[in-house]
């Protein structure tokens, strides 16, 4: 904690001495207090409060630029994070994971067609059919997520 309350107590103790401090002695005295004071300020917010530091390419940042609109970048970051925290909208996390799962399946299908369909069997067919309905669900699941972050 804080040993001075205010400026003026701080200023009493560094002038208990001097009985009339000249207008430079004082405004010295009131920047050491604020020197202080936001010392400990930050000090103590840092405890409670945790910051990152972001790095943007220039195309992302062009796409923030467009989206906060009157908002500060800061503010609007913040308010963007909070939002997607807050709307459990973080599907983002996953789009690399499912692309990757689109691709496997891809990859399973050109197999399946390369080496179960010359046999005409039954079941090859049925597997294909539903692997492709998978991976037409995750390609709709990414189209949904890119429109919904375009907009």
């Amino acid at each position: 904690m804080m040993k001075y309350k205010s400026v003026y107590e701080y200023l009493d103790e560094v002038f208990s001495e001097k009985k009339n401090p000249s207008n430079e002695e004082i405004v010295k005295a009131k920047k050491a207090y604020w020197k202080l004071y936001f010392r400990h300020y930050h000090k103590q917010r840092r405890k409670t409060r945790k910051e990152f530091t972001l790095g943007f390419e220039p195309e992302m940042l062009s796409k923030i630029k467009n989206k906060k609109g009157s908002l500060s970048t800061s503010k609007f970051l913040y308010q963007a994070v909070c939002t997607a925290i807050d709307n459990n909208s973080l599907n983002f996390i996953q789009r690399d994971l499912l692309a990757e799962i689109q691709q496997q399946l891809m990859l399973i299908i050109s197999y399946i067609e390369e080496n179960l369909l010359d046999d005409k069997n039954e079941l090859a067919y049925e597997t294909i059919a539903k692997i492709e309905e998978l991976e037409l669900k995750i390609h709709n699941i990414q189209n949904y997520d890119n429109k919904e972050q375009s907009n």
